[in-house]
Order: structure tokens, then sequence, then C-alpha cells
């Protein structure tokens, strides 16, 4: 009885350690996450850094589109596809390659020409139409 009567007796001050050691915790749970807003990578490639987000969202859309993969192997799955997409980046910058709209126009209209949403009249493939 007496033990309750003295944390009554001190309760705002109970009140008070509780709300700091709370304040406490966030804080440190905040600086050692990185803070708040900071940007996180999974990696870097050649100086290029991959945005832990984005290939978050590419492994759960890649477990979606392939019911029977676990976490590890979309994870390696889509970072190989990273690394090789960087990799392939600069080496076309390097070599000077460049692709304009209408090369990637014509190679949709290769692989959608037989799609009645992306032909005209006649049958061919209609750029405009695609493009909407």
């Amino acid at each position: 009885m007496a033990v309750l009567s003295k944390i009554r007796e001190r309760s705002i001050l109970l009140i008070g350690i509780i709300g700091f050691c709370l304040l406490a915790f966030i804080i440190g749970d905040v600086v050692k996450s990185g803070g708040f807003g900071v940007d996180k990578y999974v990696g870097s490639v050649t100086g290029t850094d991959i945005a832990y987000l984005e290939f978050n969202k590419k492994v759960a859309n890649m477990q979606q589109r392939q019911q029977g993969a676990t976490a590890g192997q979309a994870a390696g799955y889509v970072w190989n596809m990273e690394v090789d997409k960087i990799l392939f980046e600069e080496l076309c910058e390097k070599a000077g390659i460049r692709v304009g709209k209408d090369h990637v126009l014509d190679i949709y209209g290769q692989m959608l020409g037989n799609n009645p949403q992306c032909v005209n009249a006649a049958g061919k493939f209609y750029k405009d139409k695609f493009s909407e």
C-alpha cells in the first residue's frame, strides 16, 4: 500500500519519465534508420545508386507476376536486371548510340502490328493511335 501511495504522489514525475523514454526510443530509431526523408540505397553500380523504394516496388511487382517466386529469388532477378540496365546504358553512352522516338515506335509497330487497337482501317500500324 505504501508503494502505491508513493507512486500516486509522484505521478507527474512518473509520466514525465515514461514520456522521455518513449521520445528517446523514437529519436534513437530515427537516428539509427538514417533520419527523416533520407534516400536509402540498395547498392551502387559504377557510381550509379539503386534506390531502395524503387527496388522494393520492382521486387513486389516481380513476385506478383511470378507467383511461385520467393522474395530472395525476385530480389536477385531484379538486382541482375538493374545491374544489366546500368551497364548497358553506360556502354551505349560510351559508344554514342542514341535511340530516337521513331525507332522505338517502329519496334513497337513490329510487335503490335496485329493489335486492332493500334492499326488504322488499312491494317497498318498507326503511330498516333498507338500514342493515344
